[in-house]
């Protein structure tokens, strides 16, 4: 029987559980993540959300290791710290994260030295493909008549 992940069994196979003092990991996860990589995470989240200003929240979560990110208070943007000795933030922009919008939730990505430039690099990607699509509509409304 395949493990669907909604039994309270397979729920706390991921959830973080403290061993040793040290380790802090999901027995699921097997990735032998520490407390201290966790508090590292938790303090980076915090930082890059309030570095953000108003209407960014910290994320962290365990994936092999503990990551982290801050995301819009809607949902639609995030941004991630450089990892494994990357220079670059990233930013992912999604065109909806409002459960009763049935729109594909296709997203935008890109880069920058900073969590600032990444935003404003995805922001112009996201804009440019919108003025693609609003020039291919016109279009065919001017060659069809509809």
């Amino acid at each position: 029987m395949n493990d669907t992940g909604t039994s309270a069994e397979s729920r706390n196979r991921w959830k973080p559980v403290l061993r040793d003092g040290v380790t802090y990991c999901s027995p699921g996860c097997g990735g032998g993540c520490t407390w201290e990589q966790y508090q590292a995470a938790l303090r980076g989240a915090e930082e890059l959300a309030e570095s953000l200003g108003d209407g960014w929240r910290p994320k962290v979560w365990e994936n092999l290791g503990w990551f982290y990110k801050a995301e819009s208070e809607d949902g639609t943007m995030s941004v991630h710290p450089p990892t494994h000795g990357g220079k670059s933030y990233t930013a992912f922009f999604e065109r909806s994260k409002t459960p009763d919008i049935q729109m594909a939730r296709g997203n935008w990505s890109a880069n920058g030295p900073t969590p600032q430039a990444a935003i404003n690099a995805v922001l112009v990607i996201a804009r440019d493909e919108i003025a693609t699509i609003q020039h291919a509509i016109a279009s065919f409304e001017r060659t069809t008549g509809l």
